[in-house]
């Protein structure tokens, strides 16, 4: 697993594999992980025809093999090797019978749900489709190697390896300058960083970044002619890229000028074998499914519209209306009474008016979805956008969304705004998507929701308290999100709910804290952690 040192440099890292293990502690996910043993064997009693004698032992996701007295480099050439979930299982034995035959020391991913993991949308993108990795002892076993493995693999196909260059027109074959044997130092902050060693002996950071990049003192083996600077387009030249607005391991999302019509438009990425969670099922057609139920959508106006899709080098994209609005965390964090310091009767009155419009417009879109034969599925805080003049709502990320009955259901979420006790159920329904809107009513007065993937008495224990610090005891918040998380109301009850005359109260808080308590809190906290 990557190693961070902060949580801000951790945005994209799959930090839900530290919790599966257990409900309280971030804990290592492959510390506890029983692997399937396919690969395993697979790789096992192929090995056991070779001359030489091999050893496997696992490290971490990972399966090493490598010949008995066999000592690994410290750095050099790497090759390798992606795969998808179909095909795995035979790129793994051939890529493996080539390597044992030329006594070259290799590693594997453990099992077809750890290559799954490898290519998910939260991985690091740097170590991305990473499925074996050979390390060659020198410059003419690695050129002789990925002569093998290229006529083998040619017409394989794979995810794209980002921080590699891809071996002559292989979509499998992969290689790269870099770190073998652990090699580290400390930086000026006293952490422990992996680096190379130039042939003057100066030390490198080894870099593990998302694009193809050699240390000074080496060559690229495959020299290949340079592409010249050109303009960042997408399309033939539809689109300019102006920025980048967002990256995962599937792809990025940018903000681009549609140049035949001057507007400023959203353009999804999705890179092929990508976000693979079942046959056939990937990045690409999440996004091509994405586009039918936005056109399914179009007339609604709760969703973006699209505008096209199209097929870019080896990348699928979809090109969308660009809808802009506040952010429903921005809302949170300026208007609500519980994020401010002594708020007024007046603060908590016009926030609960600012509520009860939002999410009067918010249930009528998700009403809308629903009648429309659609699941939202990943609703939370971050795929809403707000008009701030009239609070209408916009949806706009539906990669999670399916049409029961037609598209292959995605099991993707954000914890705290799914039901706790649904996250092992691998289809998601209506259901789920009441109790994200419930979630994010919460939210929307205190941002603790997420908790309940931890604690699942959040709704019962912490939010009355909640309502009555923000003076909402005497309205029918709590009956609506209490109803909406069990499934026991409806859209159109909310409304209801929401146009009843509401007895706001003044905002509860604790005038007379003891001048010690925050030094006690902070003491306990440091003890717990």
């Amino acid at each position: 697993m990557r190693t961070v040192k902060y949580l801000r440099d951790a945005r994209h890292l799959e930090k839900g594999l530290y919790a599966l293990t257990n409900e309280l502690f971030y804990e290592p996910f492959e510390g506890h992980y029983e692997p399937s043993p396919e690969y395993l064997t697979l790789v096992r009693d192929l090995l056991k025809g070779m001359a030489a004698k091999w050893l496997i032992g696992r490290n971490g996701l990972w399966y090493h093999a490598h010949p008995v007295g066999h000592r690994l480099p410290m750095q050099g050439w790497k090759i390798h090797v992606s795969a998808t979930i179909e095909n795995g299982p035979s790129i793994l034995g051939r890529a493996a019978r080539i390597a044992g035959a030329n006594g070259v020391s290799f590693k594997f991913a453990l099992d077809r749900k750890v290559l799954a993991m490898m290519s998910s949308k939260s991985w690091h993108r740097g170590r991305s489709g990473k499925f074996i990795t050979m390390y060659p002892e020198d410059l003419s076993c690695f050129k002789n190697l990925m002569e093998q493995l290229y006529a083998e693999l040619r017409e394989d196909h794979g995810p794209y390896i980002l921080s590699d260059k891809r071996y002559k027109d292989c979509r499998v074959l992969y290689y790269r300058y870099g770190g073998v044997e652990r090699n580290t130092e400390l930086d000026i902050t006293g952490e422990k960083i992996l680096v190379m060693v130039s042939p003057s002996g100066e030390t490198m950071r080894d870099v593990r970044s998302s694009y193809f990049n050699l240390p000074p003192w080496e060559t690229d083996p495959f020299p290949t002619e340079k592409a010249p600077p050109r303009e960042l387009t997408l399309n033939a030249g539809r689109y300019l890229v102006k920025k980048a607005l967002g990256f995962s391991n599937s792809g990025g999302v940018y903000l681009v000028e549609d140049r035949h019509t001057g507007a400023d438009v959203v353009v999804k990425e999705a890179r092929a074998h990508t976000a693979m969670d079942g046959p056939g099922s990937d990045a690409i057609q999440r996004l091509k499914k994405e586009e039918q139920i936005f056109e399914l959508l179009r007339d609604t106006h709760i969703t973006p519209a699209p505008v096209e899709s199209f097929q870019d080098w080896e990348h699928f994209f979809l090109a969308e209306e660009f809808v802009s609005g506040r952010d429903i965390r921005e809302l949170m964090l300026t208007r609500s009474p519980l994020m401010r310091v002594n708020p007024t009767l007046k603060d908590t009155t016009e926030f609960y008016e600012t509520f009860r419009t939002l999410f009067k417009n918010f249930v009528q879109a998700l009403e809308i979805l629903h009648q429309n034969g659609v699941v939202l599925g990943d609703l939370s805080a971050s795929n809403i956008k707000i008009d701030p003049s009239t609070y209408a709502v916009r949806l706009i990320d539906f990669e999670g969304a399916f049409r029961p009955g037609v598209d292959v259901p995605t099991n993707l979420y954000t914890p705290g705004f799914r039901n706790p006790l649904h996250e092992n159920k691998k289809i998601q329904n209506f259901e789920d998507d009441l109790y994200g809107m419930a979630a994010i009513m919460f939210y929307i007065m205190f941002p603790i929701p997420t908790l309940s993937a931890q604690r699942p008495d959040l709704f019962q224990t912490v939010l009355p308290i909640v309502l009555k610090d923000i003076g909402w005891e005497q309205t029918e918040v709590s009956s609506i999100i209490s109803g909406l998380a069990k499934n026991e109301i409806t859209c159109a009850r909310v409304r209801e709910l929401l146009d009843r005359p509401a007895q706001i109260q003044p905002p509860g808080y604790a005038a007379d804290i003891e001048s010690d308590s925050c030094n006690k809190l902070a003491q306990e906290l440091g003890s717990f952690i």
